[in-house]
């Protein structure tokens, strides 16, 4: 009988510590994503141009820019490809078109 009476406090003890740690436990971390350090306003993004070369595109967020940088693997460098202004290319993509006609 005291051993059944043991047993029975024992298993208890035991799912009210379990209980306790579920309820007490945190889950996840939140996840930031594209959370941008201190340093310096950058976005980079890898892709493929043509199946055979993969590029680095970087935006300059301070200076509102894209740039290109392709990786040579023969020199195992990166090489500066060129810039983009993403303001000029934006106000160039929203701007009506000349040759549009208005419908009534």
């Amino acid at each position: 009988m005291l051993r059944r009476t043991l047993f029975v406090l024992l298993l208890g003890v035991n799912l009210a510590l379990v209980a306790a740690m579920v309820l007490i436990t945190p889950g996840p971390p939140v996840a930031h994503a594209q959370a941008v350090a201190r340093g310096g306003n950058y976005i980079m993004v890898t892709g493929k141009v043509m199946d055979d070369y993969d590029v680095l595109y970087l935006v300059d967020l301070n200076t509102r820019t894209l740039h290109a940088l392709t990786l040579e693997f023969t020199q195992r460098r990166l090489q500066y490809g060129g810039y983009r202004s993403l303001v000029a290319d934006f106000r160039r993509a929203t701007a009506p078109s000349p040759t549009r006609s208005k419908r009534p």
